[in-house]
């Protein structure tokens, strides 16, 4: 076990160091601002998008699930925020359409910087690891399918927010206050 604990923290921590600092720093501020996140992700890059969408509700940020009954309808000023390792889905790319339709933005965490989902984007943040098609080795991880992929996305995801509470002047008390309180 130790061998496999110390080197999948090499693996994220690699991946990390790698993603583009300016990118995240575009994200944050087309999230501010964005009237409206809506978040958007299949499988488990889904559930990474689906945490975040809850931290920027903490954080007084309007968000929403795309495909959630309780979600609004999108428009101009709104942004979809979309996590995919590949980039070829078809229903995120419909998606993706359908928020430029509407006079929103797109962004990405991606793996693909050349996907059709990506040509759509208006900004990307670019996660080097492997999706669930590629061989890990391929890509540097011993870990299966995409979970360098999805790790690295959900901890891109929390350092965004920690941006967002800084930059909002907001502490972890005060976003208690938009926390869920009947669990």
């Amino acid at each position: 076990m130790e061998k496999y604990r110390e080197r999948i923290i090499k693996e994220i921590e690699t991946s990390l160091r790698a993603i583009d600092l300016g990118q995240m720093q575009e994200m944050v501020q087309i999230i501010l601002d964005a009237k409206r996140v809506f978040c958007d992700g299949l499988g488990r890059s889904g559930l990474a998008m689906r945490g975040f969408a809850m931290r920027l509700g903490q954080l007084g940020k309007s968000s929403a699930l795309v495909g959630e009954a309780t979600a609004p309808a999108f428009g101009a000023g709104d942004m979809l925020f979309i996590c995919t390792a590949s980039g070829s889905s078809p229903t995120l790319l419909y998606h993706a359409k359908k928020a430029k339709e509407y006079g929103g933005k797109v962004m990405l965490i991606t793996g693909k910087s050349d996907s059709e989902l990506a040509k759509l984007a208006d900004g990307m943040i670019i996660v080097q690891a492997p999706d669930k098609d590629q061989k890990g080795a391929e890509k540097g991880s011993i870990q299966p399918m995409g979970s360098l992929f999805e790790q690295t996305s959900q901890l891109v995801c929390d350092i965004i927010a920690l941006e967002l509470m800084e930059r909002l002047e907001m502490s972890s008390e005060e976003m208690r206050k938009y926390h869920a309180n009947i669990e």
